[in-house]
């Protein structure tokens, strides 16, 4: 019987962990899909600028050595931040139904006590 206590307060415990490590790379994900957007953002401000120098100047269309084939570069951009996003949710759903599931077994674990208490009694 206190096996059974045991095992579900340290299933508990990890599900705690997983939800937490979860959470924290939801969170990661999050700031470094902001940062890409950032860098997206400023780079196409940059090329706005570019055309409207181009046009107002000439009065023709901007080539393609005004960066509009370049690649949005970044540190952050290195790993796909939705897919960390997804992983994170994942994970952090999976680690729900731990916790659930570990407390429901403590939960008939102290019922199956309490009535073997009473039995005793």
């Amino acid at each position: 019987m206190l096996s059974a206590i045991h095992t579900s307060l340290a299933g508990l415990l990890s599900a705690g962990t997983r939800a937490r490590d979860a959470a924290d790379r939801i969170v990661q994900a999050t700031a470094r899909d902001a940062q890409v957007v950032d860098a997206a953002t400023a780079a196409a401000g940059r090329r706005a600028y570019g055309e409207a120098v181009v046009l107002g100047g000439n009065g023709r269309e901007p080539g393609p050595t005004k960066g509009y084939n370049a690649p949005v570069t970044s540190p952050a951009a290195a790993s796909d931040p939705a897919d960390e996003l997804v992983h994170g949710l994942v994970d952090l759903s999976l680690a729900t139904h731990a916790y659930k599931a570990n407390t429901a077994a403590l939960k008939t674990a102290d019922e199956t006590l309490g009535q073997l208490l009473d039995d005793l009694s």
